[in-house]
C-alpha cells in the first residue's frame, strides 16, 4: 500500500514519510528536522522478539549500500531514532528496518533533502564535479556571475586564473525554470535549465580553442556520468554546447563557450 505524508521544515526543505509501508515491517514518520539531523518516530513494529530497529540512509537514486544512522535494540512504539547528516548532504533516501538475526523486515521508506535552497545545492554539486577534473581549478569555478570587484590584476587572478597561470574560469547560472504538477498530490516536478559559461585565455600558437574543447569534453562526460548530480537531482538531461567562439573577460580576449544542462527534481511542500 502506498500513502503520502509531507513535512516542510526550513533549512532541510522537505521530508516524505510513509511513502512505502510494507505490512511485514515497521512504520515510522519524520517528526523533527534540524540543519544537520532528522528524527523518525516509530508508529508500529512487527512485535517479533529479539529484533533491532535501524534507521538507514543512502544517496537518492544511487543504489548504494544502506548506511545505519541510528539503532534501537529494544524497539517500541513512539521511540525516536535520530540520524545525524552533514549540512548540504543533498537528497537522501531513508528507511527503517527491523533485523531479526539475518532476516531484515523492510519498513517505511522516504526522501529527505539537505537544503532549502535547492538551486544553490545543485550549483554546488555541478561545481564540485567540475572542480575535480584535470585542467580545471575549483577556485575558478563559480556558482554565480562574478566581476573583477578589486579592479586590479591580483583580484582578477584570484577569481579567473587557474593553477597554471592561464585564464580558465567558469560561471554557473540558473537560466530558466519550468514546473508541472506530478501525480503526487501537492507536489510538482521542476526542470531547471542551467548555463555554464567558460572563458579560456586565447593564444593562437597554443591552440587554446582545442584546449577549451578538451575541457568541454571532460565536463560533459563527468556530468553525464552522474545522473543524480551527487544526489541533488531526480535526473538531468545531457550536457549541450550551444556557443563556442571568442569573448572578452574584463578586457582580456578569450576563447569562450556556453554549456547547458536541464536538471529535474521534485518539490513537495
Amino acid at each position: 500500500m502506498t500513502t503520502g505524508l509531507s513535512l516542510y521544515v526550513p533549512n532541510w526543505g522537505f521530508a516524505t514519510a510513509a511513502a512505502i509501508t510494507p505490512v511485514s515491517g515497521p512504520v515510522g514518520r519524520v517528526t523533527a528536522i534540524t540543519a544537520t539531523t532528522f528524527t523518525v518516530t516509530v508508529q508500529s513494529i512487527t512485535g517479533r522478539a529479539g529484533t533491532t530497529l535501524r534507521l538507514q540512509t543512502r544517496a537518492f537514486g544511487s543504489g548504494d549500500t544502506w548506511t545505519t544512522r541510528a539503532s534501537d535494540a529494544t524497539p517500541a512504539v513512539n521511540d525516536s531514532l535520530i540520524a545525524t547528516i552533514g549540512a548540504g548532504a543533498g537528497m537522501l533516501e531513508w528507511r527503517i528496518v527491523e533485523e531479526e538475526g539475518i532476516a531484515i523486515h523492510d519498513g517505511t521508506h522516504g526522501l529527505i533533502t539537505g537544503s532549502e535552497d535547492k538551486v544553490a545545492t545543485i550549483k554546488s554539486a555541478i561545481k564540485a564535479i567540475m572542480g575535480s577534473l584535470t585542467g580545471i581549478t575549483s577556485a575558478a569555478v563559480h556558482t554565480r556571475v562574478r566581476s573583477n570587484a578589486g579592479g586590479n590584476d591580483a583580484s582578477f587572478s584570484s577569481l579567473f586564473v587557474d593553477a597554471s597561470a592561464k585564464i580558465n574560469t567558469w560561471m554557473i547560472e540558473l537560466e530558466t525554470v519550468r514546473s508541472v504538477w506530478s501525480a503526487t498530490n501537492k507536489a510538482w516536478e521542476r526542470v531547471d535549465s542551467y548555463v555554464i559559461r567558460g572563458w579560456y585565455g586565447h593564444d593562437d600558437d597554443q591552440d587554446t580553442a582545442g584546449s577549451l574543447q578538451l575541457l568541454v569534453q571532460r565536463i560533459t562526460e563527468a556530468l553525464n556520468s552522474d545522473i543524480h548530480l551527487q544526489g541533488t537531482a531526480t535526473a538531468h538531461g545531457t550536457v549541450q554546447q550551444r556557443i563556442v567562439g571568442f569573448n572578452s573577460l574584463f578586457g582580456r580576449v578569450c576563447n569562450h563557450t556556453e554549456l547547458t544542462i536541464d536538471v529535474r527534481w521534485t518539490h513537495k511542500p
